[in-house]
């Protein structure tokens, strides 16, 4: 990571922090104005604060609480599946491929599948443009998934009759060394 990237990156977190920050500040305000002023002395007010209060709920307050939890009850080691940036449990691992990179770009490029796209912020303006216009977008990105502490190394993709809204995906990790012995608990490295 270059660093200019890792930089914006900081920076994305710190205006995240900030932006949650007020969000609760706001969550606090709604809640101290129902328990102290009542719901019922401005129906238009009340409605808007309901509204606030239940996107704040549902959009910022409890994937917030569920993603601290799931740190706490989601096992930390291999266990054969994928995470989702929340850290939450998704997909399963199918298969492992040993060989080289080349060799597997090279395998999946002759079977006719696609390297996906990295997720930027032109992507989602192709993608609109492509349902919009019902046209074939092969290399559309895919979401993040993390295997080992990190995000795939690499994504194929098939489109299923030129639909971008169906197709099949598949990523590979590259694994770190003795990741079988690290992977279970109180396993032990020799």
């Amino acid at each position: 990571m270059s660093f200019s990237k890792k930089h914006f990156s900081n920076i994305l977190l710190f205006l995240s922090r900030v932006l949650l920050f007020f969000a609760f500040f706001a969550f606090a305000f709604i809640v101290i104005r129902f328990l102290f002023v009542g719901l019922y002395e401005d129906d238009r007010n009340s409605a808007l604060a309901l509204i606030l209060l239940w996107a704040f709920l549902a959009y910022i307050f409890l994937p917030q609480v569920h993603r601290r939890l799931s740190s706490l009850y989601l096992p930390d080691y291999f266990i054969g599946r994928v995470r989702t940036t929340d850290g939450l449990l998704s997909n399963p691992v199918n298969l492992a491929v040993i060989g080289t990179e080349k060799s597997l770009i090279n395998t999946m490029k002759n079977a006719g599948w696609c390297i996906a796209e990295e997720l930027n912020w032109k992507t989602p303006i192709k993608m609109t443009k492509s349902s919009i216009l019902k046209k074939s977008y092969k290399t559309a990105p895919v979401s993040s998934l993390f295997l080992f502490g990190k995000r795939q190394d690499i994504t194929f993709q098939i489109e299923v009759a030129g639909n971008p809204h169906a197709r099949h995906h598949v990523r590979f990790w590259k694994t770190p060394k003795n990741w079988s012995r690290k992977s279970l608990p109180n396993s032990t490295t020799s």
